[in-house]
């Protein structure tokens, strides 16, 4: 995620929504993935030399809510939420969710909510992976708000890696949540769990992320990103592999096991009957499979018109 620039303002309002009340916090605070690219798996060495913990980073007081947000209440919240302004094509209503203003409500309450919180303990992986997951979702929803809904995040200045956003009591910028948090874990599925407001990347998936559930959520959304012909697919007269450059920008991170590279990785989760599976499958003995990349489409991944209408009519549509 890259960009440059910014200013920063702070205000606060109470706002109650999905059973969260909140204390907004106001940032005009923004690394186009792959822009600020790091070395090593999951490398947890951006913060090498800092003398701090990740967690202890920048953390600084927070006004706290009347009734503190939970992981469980801000799920919950983020699950309606999701259900209203996601299409099935996991692109977003970012009209409706702009107009209604208790949508927009209910999204500052999570943005809040994720704010106030404190980051779970080091020891809980699968708890760290929903809150810093979810929270990098909602963060980027409220910014392509903040910043007019632009055609393209990646043409305005710093959306990833200048503008402050805050998460867990810490002062971050996307990149920083993305990179420093969530790779940290070691876990490459999660490329397939943030989504970076773009048409390329990963469809946003309809529901909130939770501890008890999060491997079998990773699982299926990388199943519906690897099978996914718009994003990964087959020349079959060439037999060459045309993949999300998600893939090359974070290649290392899919070096660890169970996978053992890119390949590894998609043939994990390419569905047996799939011209990617196919493929594989026939390439299995030899070993021997050609990769391009498709180039990264930067386009807002917004909802067309007639979903916007859908949202507006129903209300909430198919879940």
């Amino acid at each position: 995620m890259s960009g440059s620039g910014t200013g920063f303002r702070a205000g606060l309002v109470l706002s109650l929504a999905g059973g969260v009340i909140g204390v907004r916090a106001f940032f005009s605070p923004d690394c186009f993935r792959g822009a600020c690219s790091v070395s090593g798996p999951m490398s947890g060495a951006l913060i090498a030399g800092s003398g701090q913990d990740s967690d202890q980073q920048q953390q600084t007081p927070t006004t706290r809510p009347s009734v503190a947000p939970t992981l469980k209440t801000l799920a919950d919240a983020q699950d309606a939420l999701l259900s209203r302004v996601v299409d099935t094509n996991g692109l977003v209503r970012y009209s409706l969710l702009q107009s209604d203003t208790a949508l927009r409500s209910a999204l500052d309450s999570l943005v809040s909510g994720y704010a106030e919180l404190p980051t779970p303990a080091a020891e809980n992986t699968n708890k760290r992976l929903a809150f810093w997951c979810n929270a990098y979702n909602v963060n980027v929803m409220n910014e392509v708000l903040a910043t007019g809904l632009p055609k393209r995040v990646l043409d305005v200045d710093g959306f990833f890696d200048k503008r402050v956003i805050r998460v867990g009591r810490l002062d971050l910028t996307l990149n920083d949540l993305e990179n420093k948090y969530v790779r940290e874990l070691g876990d490459p599925r999660i490329h397939a769990a943030l989504n970076c407001a773009a048409v390329s990347c990963p469809a946003l998936g309809r529901k909130a992320f939770r501890a008890e559930t999060i491997d079998a959520q990773l699982d299926d959304l990388c199943v519906g990103w690897v099978n996914d012909t718009s994003r990964n697919r087959v020349d079959e007269a060439t037999g060459t592999l045309h993949v999300s450059m998600i893939f090359k920008w974070f290649e290392s991170d899919f070096t660890v096991k169970p996978y053992g590279s890119v390949t590894g990785f998609i043939r994990s989760f390419a569905k047996e009957d799939s011209a990617i599976g196919k493929h594989l499958k026939s390439r299995a003995k030899s070993g021997l499979v050609s990769i391009e990349y498709i180039e990264y489409d930067w386009t807002l991944n917004r909802a067309p018109e007639a979903e916007e209408d859908k949202g507006r009519e129903s209300g909430s549509d198919e879940g």
